[in-house]
């Protein structure tokens, strides 16, 4: 995964570590203290958040999901939803999903 200059067209440092096999989904928001992140999934059946500032993975949390992640989006809420063929997997800040808490998402 890499990350563009959209002023210049030029890339911004070294690619950074994806999925493997290969991203399937992005998505991109600000956390409410301003710092920008995007949210990835893929094929290994992870999502991860990475901070745009540093260029960093500062959380990542594997799920056993049904299928490959095909859609993820952010909520006002900073939930992320993650849409899967018939299922969407909605995971709220903490990481927590089904009453079940994973650790923490920011």
């Amino acid at each position: 995964m890499r990350l563009w200059n959209l002023a210049d067209q030029a890339p911004l440092g070294d690619p950074l570590p994806a999925h493997p096999g290969g991203v399937t989904a992005v998505a991109c928001t600000a956390l409410p203290d301003g710092t920008p992140i995007v949210v990835t999934g893929g094929h290994d059946g992870m999502v991860r958040a990475r901070n745009l500032r540093k260029f960093s993975t500062f959380t990542e949390q594997q799920f056993q999901l049904p299928d490959t992640p095909s859609s993820i989006t952010i909520d006002d809420r900073s939930r992320i939803l993650v849409g899967m063929s018939n299922d969407v997997l909605v995971l709220s800040p903490g990481w927590q999903t089904h009453g079940e808490s994973r650790g923490s998402i920011y």
